[in-house]
């Protein structure tokens, strides 16, 4: 596992917890989460943008740095600013399964479905067990009607999630349209 890997294992939760932190607005949030985050310090917008600049200056070759900066942007909806973010992270490290499940949903958002697929199977092929990925890919193979790649999927879904009746309603219904 590269050290890359290794941070965004454990940051993920934490960049996030900073990332709604500053993007708030209201001081009332900025208090909760200061408690949240165990901080002392009062963020507001200014502060946030000081924040990050520090933050790229400081770690500019971090990818979950940059999958966080592109969650931001796909909140905000700017999916071009989200994209170059992404393609900033794979051009550190391409092995870190949060930013292909990230590009995958991105590309969703977006209508590319054929990248988002890629995306997933890739963040698969990194992380197999990972839930979200699995259940995107999912939906995708069944949109193209890929019935017997979705019933693989749900199948091992299932393994993990067996008292989900979504899952089994979906398996049903593909297991029948794969007749």
């Amino acid at each position: 596992m590269s050290e890359a890997e290794a941070k965004s294992e454990t940051e993920p939760a934490d960049y996030l917890k900073t990332i709604h932190a500053m993007m708030s607005v209201s001081s009332s949030t900025n208090v909760d989460a200061e408690k949240s985050m165990g901080s002392g310090v009062k963020l507001d917008e200014a502060s946030a943008e000081r924040a990050w600049i520090n933050s790229m200056l400081l770690e500019p070759k971090n990818p979950t740095f940059w999958n966080a900066f592109a969650l931001v942007y796909m909140m905000n909806g700017d999916h071009d600013a989200a994209e170059h973010a992404i393609e900033r992270s794979l051009e550190i490290d391409t092995g870190v399964a949060w930013t292909w499940r990230i590009w995958g949903d991105l590309f969703l958002r977006i209508g590319r479905t054929g990248e988002a697929e890629r995306a997933y199977r890739m963040s698969l092929e990194l992380k197999p067990w990972n839930i979200h990925s699995m259940q995107q890919l999912s939906f995708l193979y069944m949109r193209r009607g890929a019935f017997p790649e979705a019933i693989e999927l749900i199948s091992r879904l299932l393994l993990v999630l067996p008292d989900n009746q979504q899952l089994w309603d979906l398996l049903t219904h593909c297991v029948n349209s794969a007749k």
